[in-house]
């Protein structure tokens, strides 16, 4: 849905070349700002923990650095 959900196949760098689990990043209107929510269906139950572990330091944390220099710089 355009400026409302991303949906893709992902896949940590360690699972089978073949395995791939469906994320979908739905973009949620809050007051003065925009929420995002993770969706991630497919993910091997042994590795849901490290999933998580993953996209909260390697992609979340970058965003909201990134935002937050925007907001400094802009």
């Amino acid at each position: 849905l355009t400026n409302k959900k991303i949906v893709m196949k992902w896949r940590h760098r360690n699972w089978p070349e073949e395995h791939y689990a469906t994320v979908a990043l739905n973009f949620v209107p809050a007051p003065g700002q925009t929420e995002l929510q993770l969706d991630c269906k497919g993910v091997p139950v042994c590795k849901e923990e490290g999933m998580k572990f993953c996209w909260q330091k390697q992609h979340f944390e970058e965003i909201k650095g990134l935002l937050q220099l925007t907001t400094l710089n802009g």
